[in-house]
C-alpha cells in the first residue's frame, strides 16, 4: 500500500498538464502493487484529448489476496464537456480479464465516466492525493469533489458479516459539473446490483454538530453502498464535522477493525461528500496509506 499527494492544475490546456495529473494516477496504482497489464498511453508523449475524449486507457489489477478473487480495474484518461477542457475518468471493474488489449472478462460493472463535467477548469492548483493497496483505490483530484473539475473515486472490498473481506466491491465517486454528479455501484462475482446515480448515493450515518465532540471523542460519520444490499460501512471513505479532527491537507489516524489506518482531511463543503450533505460543515477523511 502507497499513497502521495501532488498540487495539479485540474486542466488539460497543454499536454505537459494532461500528462500531470493522469501520470499521477497511474504511477500511484504502481506504487500500491497493482500492475498494469496493458495501456495505449505513453505518458512521456501522450497529447492531451479535445473536450469531451479519452487519450487513451489502461488495465491494471488488483494485488493478489489470499482466498479471493482477484480483480480489475480498466481507467480511461480524458477530457470533460467543456470547451476550456479540465480532467475525465472513466473506471471499469471486471473479475476477469483477456489476457490482452481493453477487454475485462467475467462479470463486469457499467463503466463510470465524468465525461459529463462541464464546468470550465481554471489555472488554480488544487491538492491532489491517491492511496492504493490491495483489493482499494482511493482517487482525489482537487481536494474535495465541490471544486472546480474536484474528482473523489473510491473502489474498495466489502466484508461480510464476520468481518472478512469479500468478492464484492464497492465503486463510489462523486465529481464536480455546474452540480455535484454521483454514483454507488456494488459488483459480485455473479452480479452487479443496479447502479445508483442520485448525490445521496449511500445510505449514511449523520452525527449532528451538537453530538459529534462528547467527554474527548469525536463522532464519525460512515456510508453504506445500497444498490441492491447495504454492504458493510466504507473503510476508506470517512466523515467528520469540520475542524473536529484538524485542517484540510492534515492527517489524522483512526483505528478501523482494530487497526490503526491513516486518514486525509479533504476540504470542508456540504456537496464534497453527497452522502454527508446533511450537515453543513463536513470535512472527508480519505485513506491515505
Amino acid at each position: 500500500m502507497a499513497a502521495s499527494t501532488a498540487s495539479l492544475e485540474l486542466r488539460n490546456d497543454t499536454n505537459a498538464n494532461f500528462r500531470l495529473w493522469g501520470n499521477f494516477i497511474s504511477t500511484g496504482l504502481a506504487a500500491g502493487g497493482w500492475t498494469k497489464l496493458d495501456t495505449d498511453i505513453t505518458w512521456a508523449s501522450v497529447s492531451a484529448p479535445a473536450q469531451n475524449t479519452f487519450a487513451g486507457y489502461e488495465v491494471w489489477q488488483s494485488p493478489t489476496e489470499v482466498g479471493l478473487t482477484t480483480f480489475y480495474l480498466k481507467i480511461r484518461y480524458g477530457s470533460h464537456n467543456n470547451a476550456t477542457v479540465g480532467p475525465a475518468i472513466e473506471t471499469t471493474l471486471g473479475w476477469g480479464y483477456s489476457g490482452s488489449g481493453s477487454s475485462l472478462s467475467g462479470v463486469v460493472g457499467t463503466a463510470r465516466s465524468t465525461l459529463a463535467g462541464s464546468a470550465a477548469a481554471v489555472a488554480t492548483a488544487r491538492t491532489c492525493t491517491i492511496a492504493a493497496g490491495a483489493g482499494y483505490v482511493v482517487i482525489n483530484l482537487g481536494n474535495g469533489s465541490a471544486t472546480v473539475c474536484g474528482h473523489l473515486i473510491v473502489i474498495e472490498r466489502t466484508r461480510d458479516s464476520s468481518l472478512n473481506k469479500q468478492d464484492i466491491l464497492k465503486h463510489v465517486g462523486q465529481y464536480w459539473t455546474t452540480v455535484l454528479a454521483s454514483w454507488n455501484q456494488v459488483l459480485s462475482t455473479t452480479y452487479e446490483y443496479p447502479v445508483e446515480t442520485s448525490n445521496n448515493a449511500a445510505f449514511t450515518q449523520i452525527v449532528t454538530i451538537g453530538n459529534s465532540i462528547a467527554f474527548g471523542r469525536v463522532g464519525l460519520m460512515w456510508s453504506n453502498s445500497y444498490a441492491g444490499p447495504i454492504t458493510s460501512p466504507s473503510e476508506k471513505w470517512l466523515g467528520c464535522v469540520a475542524g473536529a479532527l484538524g485542517l484540510a491537507g492534515q492527517t489524522v489516524v483512526i483505528p478501523v477493525y482494530g487497526v490503526d489506518r491513516t486518514f486525509f482531511i479533504l476540504t470542508a463543503a456540504s456537496s464534497s461528500i453527497g452522502s454527508f450533505a446533511a450537515l453543513s460543515t463536513v470535512n472527508s477523511l480519505l485513506l491515505y496509506e
